[in-house]
């Protein structure tokens, strides 16, 4: 059984996804302007840039199964190193963003920060230690 704090950061995980797509289409209009206006930018296309999104969605899925769901330690922590430049890249920039996209970077930063601090909290770590079988059930992690 996952302890709550795993439960936590699937929750989190998700919702961060979510809104990462919400804060997307936000600063789209944005995006879509620099990619026009900038002639070294104009050979990546708005093609590219909904791979690269899909790419890098598809990549932190797979760390959310291997973290969540298989109780790998290695993806744990690659995770966390990646949501770590995600939460410090969060506040590059801000001279060229809306109020909205600043305020939902932000947002999406703390949920970051969130989940990592979340994955090495004493229930997770037990449960990481165990791989994920038995472990802290007992523990009432915010509650």
């Amino acid at each position: 059984m996952k302890p709550k704090t795993i439960i936590w950061f699937d929750w989190l995980f998700w919702i961060s996804l979510v809104l990462g797509l919400v804060s997307l289409a936000v600063s789209w209009p944005t995006l879509a302007a620099d990619l026009e206006g900038d002639p070294d930018l104009q050979t990546i296309g708005i093609g590219a840039v909904i791979g690269f999104v899909a790419v890098g969605n598809s990549i932190s899925i797979l760390l959310w199964f291997f973290t969540s769901q298989k109780a790998s330690n290695v993806a744990r922590w690659i995770y966390s190193v990646l949501a770590g430049f995600g939460v410090l890249a969060a506040f590059v920039d801000w001279d060229i963003m809306s109020m909205l996209e600043i305020v939902l970077g932000l947002i999406l930063a703390a949920m970051s920060l969130a989940t990592i601090i979340v994955l090495f909290l004493p229930p997770s770590n037990a449960w990481f230690r165990n791989r994920g079988v038995g472990g802290p059930e007992d523990i009432k992690a915010f509650e």
